[in-house]
């Protein structure tokens, strides 16, 4: 993450989001913090207590905050809302992993962590839970998440799944993917396209992949 925020030229970060505690999502906070050492860092309030999220109150307790559905903050013109986790925590460290929807304008991402099962149907039950123009596929595309209800509820017109090619556990599935196909949803992948830049005017959302994918 750090070489591409350093090709980015950024000058600085005000708030780092971290779906969840696990290392493959809040493992190299660290190296980012060294970069930016004021930005304030949000993570699931359930996930307080693991060992990655110990290690951020130790290094940095003072710009460490822990959100619940709920919570909202303004990101420029965009604002960002806590959906979940709710007040009772479901129990593992994927399913309490923070889900938060941006708006901008006519644009709504999506951003789900590892949500599984359990998480996406409590989801799916939100009132308030919008249609979205790009969806973070939940869980890099594993056969426990994108479960058919919610993206009939979702109807997301982009995909973007996060994970590393020939991972050891065979993300995404075909069958994940395949669904995303049969509601008509492109599909991007880190792991195919490299990293993926959105670009939004709030009317119109665009993703760019350094691999040329557009």
């Amino acid at each position: 993450m750090t070489p591409v925020l350093r090709s980015a030229g950024l000058v600085g970060i005000e708030r780092i989001i971290a779906s969840h505690a696990d290392w493959d999502h809040a493992g190299g906070l660290g190296a980012v913090r060294e970069l930016y050492p004021d930005a304030e860092i949000l993570v699931s309030r359930w996930n307080a207590a693991t060992r990655a999220g110990r290690l951020l109150a130790q290094t940095s307790p003072r710009t460490v905050r822990h959100l619940a559905a709920g919570d909202g903050f303004a990101l420029g013109e965009a604002r960002a809302e806590v959906l979940q986790p709710a007040a009772d925590s479901l129990g593992g460290r994927n399913d309490n992993s923070l889900v938060i929807v941006l708006a901008f304008g006519a644009t709504r991402v999506l951003l789900t962590g590892d949500i599984e099962r359990r998480a996406e149907e409590e989801l799916r039950k939100l009132p308030e839970l919008p249609g979205v123009s790009v969806l973070k596929v939940p869980h890099h595309g594993s056969r426990t998440s994108s479960g058919a209800a919610l993206l009939a509820r979702l109807r997301p017109t982009i995909a973007v799944a996060q994970l590393a090619g020939r991972n050891r556990f065979g993300f995404p599935h075909e069958e994940v993917v395949a669904r995303y196909a049969s509601f008509g949803t492109a599909w991007l992948s880190t792991a195919a396209d490299g990293e993926v830049e959105l670009v939004s005017d709030g009317q119109m959302a665009r993703l760019r992949s350094c691999r040329g994918t557009d």
